[in-house]
């Protein structure tokens, strides 16, 4: 069983604001929320969603997925809101080229918020962040100055797991899934799907590119034992510990140290992450 101590319990009185720690420069948050939540959250979640997410809500077939949807905009925007002391109906949530989502708050008492806010606006950086679900669970990477990726799977059984290596990873990793039988032949396939993704989404660059981006297979990588991937010469990946059922990677951009001696410059130090669970009561 992973240790998911790392994870610290945040409680949400949902009839009072919520408080989440301060999001420092050079740190990056990860935040995880259960998606199964009663009604009144729900409630509570969906009037903080704009018109545009209220109709995507809509379109949905399934009750499960809708409120799935609901519930982790609902949170995005909660948490996004609350580390920038804005109301959550007044975020502004856009969209890149390739579909990566991004921060555009209007100034206070523009025509997008006539209503002036009895909350301080904070003069910080820009204010990165990712989002990723399965099975009802949700992460949410957040990060004052840094480009982050986060990707969470379900491992699961997958009838055609080996054509979709041979489809999307390098033949060697191909080859290294085939050759494991079951379970490891999912887990090995769903690490390297998500170390792959949550590059990806860090990048922006969208899911056209998983072939193209080596990973390990087979080694887990973990922040609590400092020990994580680098991807060229911008990019630090590490493991999110879950439960044995779940899978999830997180990608983090950094600046590479002026060269001291000789000329290939140093890696940065991976920044500090921290693990939150937050909880509606």
């Amino acid at each position: 069983m992973p240790d998911l101590s790392q994870w610290q319990p945040r409680k949400w009185p949902i009839s009072q604001p919520f408080h989440c720690p301060d999001i420092s420069t050079g740190k990056v948050q990860v935040w995880r929320v259960n998606l199964d939540c009663t009604e009144t959250v729900k409630t509570k979640l969906y009037s903080y969603l704009s018109a545009d997410e209220r109709d995507r809500a809509a379109r949905f077939k399934f009750d499960h997925h809708r409120h799935h949807f609901i519930a982790a905009r609902g949170f995005l925007r909660l948490i996004l809101a609350t580390s920038l002391n804005q109301p959550p109906a007044s975020l502004m949530i856009e969209y890149g080229d390739r579909g990566k989502p991004f921060l555009s708050t209007p100034p206070q008492n523009s025509k997008f918020n006539p209503q002036p806010s009895t909350l301080p606006l904070r003069p910080t950086p820009p204010l990165h962040f990712n989002v990723s679900h399965s099975d009802g669970v949700a992460l949410y990477a957040i990060s004052r100055d840094r480009p982050v990726g986060i990707d969470i799977e379900a491992i699961r059984t997958v009838s055609s797991i080996t054509d979709l290596a041979q489809r999307f990873f390098f033949a060697e990793e191909a080859a290294v899934i085939q050759n494991l039988q079951p379970p490891q032949q999912e887990i090995a396939f769903f690490r390297g799907w998500t170390r792959k993704e949550a590059y990806l989404k860090a990048t922006g660059d969208g899911l056209s590119g998983l072939e193209t981006i080596p990973v390990a297979l087979l080694t887990p990588i973990s922040a609590q034992t400092h020990t994580q991937m680098t991807i060229g010469d911008n990019w630090w990946l590490t493991d999110i510990a879950l439960e044995d059922d779940l899978m999830g990677a997180i990608a983090i951009g950094i600046e590479p140290s002026p060269p001291s001696q000789g000329s290939h410059p140093a890696h940065e130090i991976p920044p500090p992450l921290q693990f939150f669970h937050l909880i509606p009561v």
